[in-house]
């Protein structure tokens, strides 16, 4: 008898183990992208601080379906991930103007991930960041006229894998050592480099000689959307990053935050 409780007690925690890691890989077929009205385009003569765009939180999200089971409440737990995003360049067709990329930086690979959580790993593009820049930049290169697009890439942090591709280890990029965050780092910008080119707008275009990016701004103005139009604005949060370069162009947003006027 007692082997038979010490069976179920190990057995029945494995098997919901299972069924988690299983579910959570698993499209949610309830969740569907709701997005079907086009955002018109914004006057060209507004300055860019003039304009309200409509933008997506976790853009690059996929409901899975652990996020559907019953025993979570609403907005409680895996079920505040019960929502399905269109692919970012059908956003972008739609009119959205703001795109939040959820980043993780693998370790062994040397590789930009794009993806939510580990709990909450499914994505609407895709795995390699580096392969959803280009696919951004393909429709940029359609569609020059566009009103410009502020991506925030919203870097979760690193982490490493074992074997099969587990994951083993996760921390923020302060907490590694400052060299690795900031080579992390380098790597994003050179993807956007490498894929945008002079379609991202850079921190001397927003300097223009000042001894800050928020100087610069409040003295000359943000630019009009009709000299940004087709172009891309990409923004990190991260405290071990400097916007100091002019040929940056990857801009710190809790700065950005503060330039606006």
């Amino acid at each position: 008898m007692w082997l038979l409780v010490l069976g179920l007690s190990i057995g029945i925690p494995l098997l919901l183990l299972l069924v988690t890691i299983c579910s959570i890989k698993i499209k949610n077929p309830c969740v569907r992208p709701a997005m079907n009205t086009r955002i018109p385009e914004k006057p060209p003569s507004l300055r860019f601080n003039q304009a309200l765009s409509v933008g997506s939180h976790n853009s690059c999200h996929v409901a899975n379906v652990f996020s559907g089971w019953p025993c979570f409440p609403p907005h409680w737990g895996p079920a505040q991930w019960r929502y399905t995003h269109p692919a970012l360049v059908h956003q972008l067709e739609q009119g959205v103007r703001h795109l939040e990329i959820d980043a993780w930086f693998e370790l062994n690979s040397r590789e930009w991930q794009m993806f939510h959580h580990l709990p909450d790993p499914l994505s609407n593009g895709p795995r390699l960041v580096a392969a959803q820049l280009q696919l951004i930049a393909q429709w940029a290169q359609q569609h020059s006229a566009a009103s410009p697009v502020w991506i925030s890439l919203d870097v979760k942090g690193l982490y490493k894998t074992g074997c099969c591709g587990v994951p083993i280890k996760f921390s923020s990029l302060d907490d590694e050592d400052p060299n690795t965050g900031f080579e992390a780092l380098e790597i994003l910008e050179g993807l956007v480099k490498q894929h945008f080119g002079d379609l991202a707008v850079c921190v001397g275009e927003l300097r223009r000689g000042a001894g800050c990016l928020r100087d610069g701004v409040k003295e000359h103005g943000w630019p009009t959307l009709h000299s940004l139009a087709g172009r891309f604005f990409f923004t990190v949060a991260e405290s071990c990053w400097r916007a100091d370069d002019d040929s940056g162009v990857i801009l710190k947003k809790i700065e950005t935050e503060r330039w606006r006027i």
